[in-house]
């Protein structure tokens, strides 16, 4: 409490404003439990692990009885709150929520990610510590061990059809609809919407993704606001099903209200899917329509010396959760964006100055790519952290969507790596640094790729 009035007073350099701010703190988290935002237990000193999900509350159910409060009493309750929000997310910035706030940026402008890297860097780890941070639901915490909002599918070499995801129907003592743990999930993000629910496709590219996972390749380049929300079309659709009894069963099944789901299930804003990567001789590459509507991350620097500390867990539930605010996105098209933030031409003449060292190549971007690029970047202006942040940016996102499409002999790919070093300079050091490193693969075995 001491270091939250003295924080106070660097902000308002008056004791007396700092000690009224403080009085006002039992008062506020009496006007929260008896408005029902919190629970009789709440504790306002202690629960801060509830800040995030009351300020949602506060700005959505009960945004009405807050704002009339504080019109009522001069912003005496908004005011203290504000500034003990803002203190305990200074508090928690060093820590892990900071560390994934690249990740956390690519999920908001497409929430499909590949995570690549050698076998044991905690590709998949990182996936279920992600979910523990955003679980902040109580009733999705009743399994130390496993976060409800998260689920690990490992992909099996022999898939090369999508019946082991999206089910299929059996006829073996009448018909019947096969579920699959992919639509339980995809039906329990629909209960939870304002959670976000990460799913990890363990091992991605054991089986052809193009196969096993068509449907869900086709359906998120659907994705649009409608509203104020992000919808899409149809994965499990209605007219899909000769027998109609059989989408009633499936909907039962899954808990999924008929009237609310009477057309079909689409894919639930927030569903994060993110697949773990291994390229060698047991796995297979990814086309150019996977990875043009994936996140594309590289996991291969190696600390030999980190995650020996047997006091740090983190596959436990935090103090304070990552809002999904935090994680789940709300654009889909640069044209919702463009405006929004000054450095958007700035993005615009990058990209250009990129296709120009592209063209006459197979590896020249177009709006899909554009469009990604200034959701990222928009997203990245929000949370600017030194003045190099767009550059930054730029580069990261080089990385992800451009780099990682470049593959080929020195014929198709020669003049591509050179020629892109004349915009993707030192001052670019991830996409730099790949660039060298493709060109000596290249150059060692007359063949090169993004992948290490």
């Amino acid at each position: 409490m001491e270091e939250f009035r003295d924080y106070m007073y660097t902000i308002h350099k008056n004791r007396t404003t700092s000690d009224d701010y403080m009085k006002m703190m039992p008062k506020i988290e009496g006007w929260l439990i008896n408005n029902g935002v919190v629970g009789n237990e709440f504790k306002i000193w202690n629960d801060v692990r509830l800040i995030n999900s009351i300020n949602e509350k506060l700005s959505t159910t009960f945004k009405i009885k807050w704002k009339a409060l504080n019109k009522d009493e001069s912003n005496w309750y908004s005011s203290p709150w504000n500034l003990w929000t803002k203190f305990n997310k200074m508090n928690i910035s060093s820590n892990d929520d900071n560390a994934y706030k690249e990740i956390r940026c690519a999920i908001k402008t497409k929430p499909f990610i590949l995570l690549a890297g050698i076998s044991g860097t905690g590709k998949s780890r990182l996936v279920r510590t992600l979910a523990y941070k955003t679980c902040s639901k109580d009733e999705l915490r009743t399994n130390p061990k496993k976060p409800g909002n998260f689920e690990l599918i490992p992909v099996r070499s022999n898939w090369h059809d999508s019946s082991e995801l999206m089910g299929y129907v059996s006829r073996i003592n009448g018909e019947k609809y096969i579920t699959t743990s992919f639509l339980q999930f995809i039906a329990k993000a629909w209960k939870n919407v304002d959670v976000p629910f990460l799913l990890c496709l363990d091992e991605m590219n054991l089986a052809p993704v193009e196969h096993y996972f068509a449907e869900y390749l086709s359906i998120i380049e659907t994705r649009q606001v409608q509203g104020k929300k992000i919808g899409t079309d149809y994965i499990i659709s209605k007219a899909s099903f000769e027998n109609h009894s059989l989408y009633s069963q499936l909907l039962s099944d899954l808990g999924l209200n008929e009237n609310e789901f009477s057309e079909g299930i689409s894919i639930p804003n927030n569903l994060i899917v993110i697949g773990t990567v291994n390229m060698d001789e047991t796995t297979h590459s990814f086309s150019r329509k996977v990875l043009d509507r994936a996140m594309t991350f590289e996991m291969n620097n190696v600390d030999l010396t980190a995650g020996l500390d047997n006091g740090k867990n983190d596959w436990c539930y935090p103090q304070t959760f990552i809002t999904s605010k935090d994680v789940i996105g709300d654009f889909t098209s640069g044209a919702e964006v463009v405006n929004e933030f000054a450095e958007s031409k700035k993005v615009i003449d990058f990209l250009i100055n990129l296709n120009t060292e592209l063209e006459g190549t197979p590896f020249k971007i177009a709006y899909r790519v554009r469009d990604e690029f200034l959701i990222y970047c928009y997203y990245a202006s929000l949370n600017q952290t030194d003045s190099n942040w767009l550059t930054n940016a730029l580069d990261e996102m080089t990385s992800m969507k451009i780099l990682s499409r470049i593959e080929g002999d020195e014929t198709k790919t020669g003049s591509v790596l050179s020629n892109l070093q004349r915009v993707l300079n030192a001052e670019y050091k991830k996409s730099n640094t790949k660039l060298k490193e493709m060109e000596a693969r290249l150059s060692t075995s007359g063949y090169t790729s993004f992948w290490s």
